[in-house]
């Protein structure tokens, strides 16, 4: 029996029906808010759109990332356009589907987003309703239709915008070669052969967009150059910032905009003018209405950053206890609100208004530290410590100077950090707070470890860690000083206990924190003691840590990874491999600017290719990066030297790395 199958629809593998025919529809039926078409705004951007079009040509994924308004999603739809219209590259259509990934009211779900797609590829809703909460039955039959898409020659693009991570966004990409997807994000994702970060337009570009949104009847750009690039600069050189959508009445008017579904801003010009009015005109009202704005924002902070924080007790009572059951989204409103935060702060010390200007660090504590940004907030803390003792705050004054600290440990102003830390803890310690003083001390132990000083620092740590145990909540900072202790141990070669106490770091960061920098460190700490130990599982936890150091672009933290991998890969006979790691440890650890890990790569490498008897390799190598091998940090252990043989033989230990990020 010949069966010819059309007007069928795939389940998994499997085909209901006897002699039908199967005819897929001649073209994809659009979304309600499918393709867009083509902006006729759209200009700068020649370059990524060729890298965009030709990515697609030759790979199976092209990812976009960059910050919020610097047009990823207007350089993907006109991409698609051009592969699909103008090339011809995919005969089936494009399909897109707008994941809104950092809008927690409107967020799609994967298996929502499954379910949209299915639709758009005309499968009907009675069979997709049965299984619509099912995502691995809808990620089958989206898989089963793609290919009948594919037997048939109909290529396909879909376009992912607005994902926030690679889970989300995985199960919605074609599985073979034959379909391509485009996707587009704020993060630095680990998907695909080919990645593109947008920066922001040039000044002729800039110039240019507003050129076009005024419309060619418009002359004023071309009559007051100077105004036009300074409007312009005001946007930022951003291409979404002189669009407005036009919403409500002073979005209608021109005076705000709206740059996503429940969010509204300022042009920043128009803001300009408007801090002029309101300083003539404002009077008292205007008072009220900043305080409402400042009490607005801290509070608001303090429930967004409650997970983060284990030093801020504030009420998570009402409407703000949204965060509390959804901690990511606290971290994503932080992270769209951040600039205003910042000026919010800068504005309430710059005024005088005193509570406000201690308040809003404390409240941002954990957030600014998971963001690794402490340091653009030295000078406001500084601010914030004298705010504190002219309140005659004794808790309060020790936070903020446990967070200075911290940013002062950032800037390697070791010996200023030490003293915040210690007056912080005095100042706990006055107000009765036992916790936040053994906090406090933590963080002292890292100060001294940093600066070499290593069984003090962990006779320090192993006091805090104990103390800090059984607080419940409390999770972060205990964290934080289990890997700080961790890697104590690890410079005084007590590999049993930094893999333990890393171990357990490692955990706490994952799950519910979710601060990959932090969780790569401890996992490096961990690997490098495990390698110590002669343990194979050294290995997976190395990868690890090198994916999240990669994904977040933290370069010598890469470097570090990298290097122990390498030292791995040849412990375990891996030899080639081994080299082929060392050097992108080396280039990773030059492009950080990291001259000491560097030197210990190149070292490693001469020392790999001196065992294989590869002189003309070291010659080589020793000519271009003319290493020199730097003494020890004061207190480590000295350099692991190679072993002989194979197995737990090549280097038996890891030559010392310095682990920052």
């Amino acid at each position: 029996m010949n069966n010819h199958i059309s007007g069928g629809v795939f389940f998994s593998t499997v085909v209901m029906g006897q002699q039908i025919n199967i005819t897929l529809p001649r073209e994809v039926k659009p979304r309600l808010n499918a393709l867009p078409a083509r902006d006729w705004a759209f200009t700068g951007r020649s370059d990524e759109l060729a890298e965009a079009v030709e990515g697609l040509q030759r790979f199976r994924l092209v990812t976009i990332v960059g910050m919020p308004g610097i047009g990823k999603t207007r350089l993907a739809i006109e991409a698609a356009w051009r592969a699909w219209k103008d090339e011809g590259l995919f005969p089936g259509g494009v399909l897109i589907i707008e994941l809104h990934s950092y809008d927690h009211r409107n967020r799609l779900s994967t298996a929502q987003a499954l379910g949209e797609l299915l639709r758009d590829l005309a499968i009907p809703d009675e069979h997709i309703e049965p299984i619509r909460n099912d995502e691995q039955e809808l990620a089958k039959l989206y898989r089963s239709v793609l290919a009948a898409y594919a037997e048939h020659g109909r290529r396909l693009l879909i376009v992912v915008d607005d994902t926030s991570d690679e889970e989300q966004a995985s199960p919605l990409l074609p599985s073979d070669s034959h379909h391509a997807a485009l996707v587009t994000s704020r993060h630095k994702l680990v998907l695909g052969e080919a990645r593109m970060e947008l920066g922001s337009l040039d000044a002729d570009a800039a110039v240019e967009v507003l050129r076009r949104v005024l419309g060619a009847g418009d002359t004023r750009v071309d009559d007051d150059r100077v105004a036009a690039e300074r409007i312009a600069d005001l946007c930022s050189h951003l291409p979404l910032a002189p669009f407005n959508p036009g919403l409500e009445s002073l979005a209608r008017a021109h005076l705000i905009e709206i740059p996503r579904w429940g969010r509204w801003r300022f042009h920043d010009l128009v803001r300009l003018y408007a801090e002029e009015r309101a300083a003539v005109d404002g009077g008292g009202e205007v008072a009220e209405a900043e305080h409402r704005l400042y009490t607005y924002y801290l509070e608001t902070a303090a429930a967004a950053a409650l997970n983060l924080n284990d030093l801020v007790a504030m009420s998570n009572d009402g409407p703000l206890s949204r965060f509390v059951a959804n901690p990511s989204a606290g971290v994503t409103w932080l992270d769209d609100e951040y600039a205003n935060l910042l000026a919010t702060t800068i504005r309430v010390q710059d005024a005088g208004y005193t509570r406000f200007a201690v308040m809003l660090p404390v409240a941002l504590g954990g957030y600014l530290r998971l963001r690794r940004v402490l340091p653009q907030w030295t000078a406001l803390l500084r601010n914030a410590v004298a705010a504190g003792e002219s309140l005659g705050e004794a808790e309060l004054t020790g936070i903020v100077l446990d967070l200075l600290g911290l940013a002062l440990q950032d800037e390697g102003r070791l010996d200023d950090a030490a003293a915040a830390a210690r007056r912080a803890a005095k100042y706990f310690r006055k107000a009765g707070e036992g916790f936040r003083e053994n906090v406090a001390l933590s963080h002292l132990g890292r100060a001294l470890a940093r600066q070499g000083r290593h069984k003090q620092a962990v006779k320090i740590l192993r006091r805090a860690v104990d103390k800090m145990e059984g607080r419940g909540g409390r999770m972060t900072s205990r964290a934080h000083a289990l890997k700080d202790l961790a890697e104590a141990l690890l410079h005084l070669r007590g590999f049993e206990e930094a893999a333990k106490y890393s171990e357990e770091a490692a955990g706490c960061f994952w799950m519910p924190l979710k601060d990959e920098i932090s969780e790569a460190e401890a996992l490096l700490c961990q690997g490098r003691a495990l390698l110590a130990l002669g343990d194979p599982m050294a290995l997976v936890h190395l990868d690890r840590a090198s994916r999240h150091f990669r994904k977040h672009d933290r370069l010598a933290g890469l470097a570090s990874a990298l290097n122990a991998i390498g030292c791995a890969l040849w412990s375990g006979g891996s030899r080639d491999e081994a080299i082929r790691v060392l050097h992108e440890a080396a280039d990773c650890a030059e492009k950080a600017a990291d001259d000491r890990l560097r030197s210990e790569v190149i070292d490693n490498l001469l020392l790999a290719y001196t065992i294989l008897g590869r002189v003309d390799d070291a010659a080589r190598l020793a000519s271009v990066h003319h290493p020199r091998t730097l003494p020890p940090l004061p207190g480590t252990a000295p350099p692991y030297t190679p072993g002989e043989g194979g197995g737990r033989g090549g280097w038996r230990r890891l030559r010392r790395s310095t682990g920052r990020s």
